[in-house]
């Protein structure tokens, strides 16, 4: 792990990371935004989606939340989990059957912490 120059880092962190301080390694290995500012390269975050399975047809309030802050597209989340191709999930947000809240771009948007979609159901 790249971190920098140690001038850069607040000493109690640096403090914390010399001690091997447990409880910030596991905040600092699941910190997307930290590995990326210090240059650390990262491979594909694991992830495993629960909870039932639904169709886009339906309406629902899907609330995806995450312990940590994982920079992971919400368009790779939720094409794995309702199986749907690329076209289809964009037509869902073209029209308007999905959207989240707070209104974010969800051609764009990343996980982070966590978000709340609205599916609105079938538009016919």
């Amino acid at each position: 792990m790249r971190l920098g120059s140690p001038q850069a880092i607040k000493p109690e962190l640096l403090e914390a990371f010399y001690g091997n301080d447990e409880a910030l390694a596991r905040q600092i290995s699941v910190d997307s935004d930290f590995l990326r500012r210090n240059k650390v390269e990262t491979g594909l975050p694991v992830y495993h989606v629960i909870g039932d399975t639904f169709s886009p047809d339906e309406e629902v309030m899907l609330e995806i939340k995450s312990k940590h802050s994982i920079n992971i597209r919400i368009a790779s989340i939720i094409r794995k989990k309702l199986h749907l191709s690329q076209k289809d999930y964009l037509k869902l947000i073209d029209d308007g059957r999905v959207r989240s809240i707070p209104e974010t771009d969800l051609r764009k948007c990343r996980l982070r912490k966590g978000i709340v979609l609205i599916f609105s159901g079938s538009n016919s």
